[in-house]
């Protein structure tokens, strides 16, 4: 484990600083030496954890070996004074550590109160036992705590409150206390899908916008960004919709292949929660994007005309599905234009029989508008069972 450790500090870049010096000065050699090496490898595990902020992908594959060595060294190890070294091993639980190593040394008689509470608050909270976990961890003060450890638990007080309030004041809390690391990025997160959920615009901006210009290369933007388009196609069919404008902002600095997948998976998820009005603006500017002729042309042109046909643009919604390549869309997206042009060639499709004259055409044209209408209202029931 001793050379995987050198490898991961000489991978990652220190770009976040290692903690202070916690050796017990007080200690023998040996102890000292336990200490030191264990709180070597925590620093080892919280620079691998950060770099996957950055875009590190072999730093989560080095994490989980160490991860494993760290919690056998706790459980196997009779650390001395575990009051120094109680708060490193909370934040190693709330880092994905085994949950049983902070149990286990919350049973120490040596331990102060608050550090029992810590450690018990970990480990439960890891566990998935939100109610115990917030007794222990709710009253604890992070502000004195070490940095790296208060941002973790500040992250973790705020995942269990309940309140809005309190939880996005926790959240910011832990990106105070733990600026470009995995705990900000984290918790950049947490707080821009709260604040959608809440319909929060203007700090659900700035959330993002931080985020992007922070961990762009984040290895959790990809879904980060996706959860985001999910909870827009939703809002939009709230009270008011947000001011997508500044979507476009805030994607400008995003390679275009990017852009061009956030703005289609956007579309996709508008069309299936018919915010058609989302959908359009989506679908408008993944075709700017997309190149002539390109499988993201076609998807992009099926989602702003898919709606349309159901509109009084018809006719010419139909003409521009009909001229999309079949042979370039996924299968879902396939069905999906078969509906729309059978719904279009049922709207716009002429009466047969009728008399002939003004008299005739006056009821031709009363039959296609009471058609239309019927097909009307079930156009968004047809593709809907398409999308399913």
């Amino acid at each position: 484990m001793r050379p995987l450790i050198a490898l991961a500090i000489f991978l990652i870049s220190a770009s976040t600083a290692v903690a202070e010096d916690d050796t017990p000065k007080t200690l023998t050699g040996s102890e000292q030496a336990d200490t030191r090496r264990l709180l070597n490898d925590l620093d080892a595990l919280f620079l691998l954890q950060d770099a996957t902020a950055r875009g590190r992908r072999d730093a989560a594959e080095l994490q989980k070996p160490l991860l494993r060595s760290i919690g056998e060294g706790i459980i196997e190890s009779d650390l001395p004074e575990p009051d120094r070294i109680a708060p490193y091993v909370a934040a190693y639980v709330l880092s994905g550590g085994d949950p049983a190593t902070a149990a286990t040394l919350a049973k120490s008689e040596k331990l102060q109160p608050v550090h029992r509470l810590l450690l018990e608050g970990s480990s439960l909270f890891m566990q998935g036992d939100r109610e115990e976990a917030a007794k222990r961890l709710g009253d604890i003060d992070v502000s004195r705590l070490p940095a790296r450890v208060g941002g973790r638990v500040a992250l973790a007080q705020a995942l269990l409150e309940r309140n809005a309030v309190a939880h996005q004041s926790g959240l910011s809390t832990a990106v105070a206390l733990m600026p470009g690391t995995l705990v900000e990025e984290s918790a950049l997160r947490r707080s821009a899908l709260a604040f959608a959920e809440s319909s929060e615009e203007k700090p659900f901006w700035t959330r993002l916008a931080r985020y992007q210009r922070r961990f762009p290369d984040s290895l959790y933007a990809r879904a980060f960004w996706e959860e985001i388009m999910s909870a827009l196609a939703t809002w939009g069919n709230k009270d008011r919709s947000p001011d997508l404008a500044r979507l476009d902002e805030i994607f400008e600095e995003m390679p275009v292949e990017q852009r061009r997948s956030l703005y289609l998976h956007l579309a996709r998820q508008s069309s299936r929660v018919s915010n058609l009005v989302t959908a359009e603006f989506a679908a408008r500017r993944a075709l700017q994007l997309a190149a002539e002729g390109s499988e993201e042309q076609q998807a992009a042109r099926l989602y702003l005309f898919l709606h349309a046909v159901a509109s009084e643009k018809a006719a010419t919604a139909a003409d521009e599905l009909k001229a999309i390549r079949r042979d370039l869309l996924d299968v879902q997206d396939q069905v999906l234009l078969d509906a729309g042009l059978w719904i279009a060639e049922q709207i716009t499709r002429p009466p047969f029989g009728g008399q002939s004259g003004p008299a005739g055409e006056r009821n031709q044209e009363n039959q296609l508008q009471s058609r239309a209408e019927d097909l009307l209202v079930d156009a968004d029931r047809i593709l809907a069972e398409s999308r399913s």
